[in-house]
């Protein structure tokens, strides 16, 4: 079996689900915060569905 490398499968996320989307997401969610993070908050998210893959 072929392992696939981490930023490929992110790169495929932020291709299949934009950033936009991701944003208007947490903000109907009441989920977006005024924090400054080390990741983005979109990023972070493609992680977790990542990790659910």
């Amino acid at each position: 079996m072929n392992a696939v490398e981490s930023g490929t499968v992110l790169k495929a996320l932020e291709t299949a689900i934009p950033k936009e989307a991701i944003s208007q997401a947490m903000a109907d969610t009441h989920s977006d915060k005024e924090r400054k993070r080390t990741f983005p908050s979109h990023i972070i998210v493609c992680l977790v569905i990542a990790m659910r893959l």
